[in-house]
Order: structure tokens, then sequence, then C-alpha cells
């Protein structure tokens, strides 16, 4: 799985096209994301550090967080802190439906 996709160089629109890989789902996560949440970056870069984007981004926030922000940030938040493995994580977002994390 490819990892750091995003560049310093990038603006917000670059950062979001990369993370949704063209998933609109993903697109309106990532969105919502930067609209409601000035601290929106660190989450997206931890999300890139691990290699979420596209369909597994839109796994994550609809499936295991029922498209709500808040419960989004509080899974990337438990994924920060090592409550999942990497593997725990791409396995899970990788099934036809994603189980929550929290």
């Amino acid at each position: 799985m490819e990892k750091n996709r995003l560049t310093s160089d990038m603006n917000m629109t670059d950062m979001l096209l990369v993370m949704s890989e063209g998933n609109s789902g993903a697109m309106i996560c990532i969105a919502l994301m930067m609209k409601y949440d000035p601290m929106a970056l660190v989450d997206i870069l931890a999300l890139d550090a691990i290699g979420i984007y596209g369909t597994k981004l839109y796994m994550l926030w609809n499936d295991c967080c029922g498209r709500d922000l808040e419960k989004m940030k509080q899974t990337i938040a438990a994924f920060n802190e090592g409550k999942f493995t990497e593997k725990e994580i791409h396995e899970n977002l990788s099934r036809d439906y994603a189980k929550p994390f929290i």
C-alpha cells in the first residue's frame, strides 16, 4: 500500500483530489472535514501516513463512522494512539462493508 502521497507544495484542492482518488464519497468527506474542522489538516495527514485514500477513506467515513465527522475524528485519534495496527485498519477497510473501529 502506497503511503504519503501529500507533499508540502500542495494546496487544499490538490490534497482533496489526491486523498479522494476520484471517489465522490471520499471527496465529500475531505471537503466537510476541511470546512468544519480548523485542524482537519492534522487528520488528513494522519490518513495519508497510513495510506487511507479513495474507497477506503469513503468506507471509513460511511461504514465505520456513520458519516459523523466527530466519530471520524475520534477514530483517527484511536489510529494515532496505536489502538489498531495498520494491518487491522486496512483489513477492515478491504471488506465489502467495514465494521466500526470504535
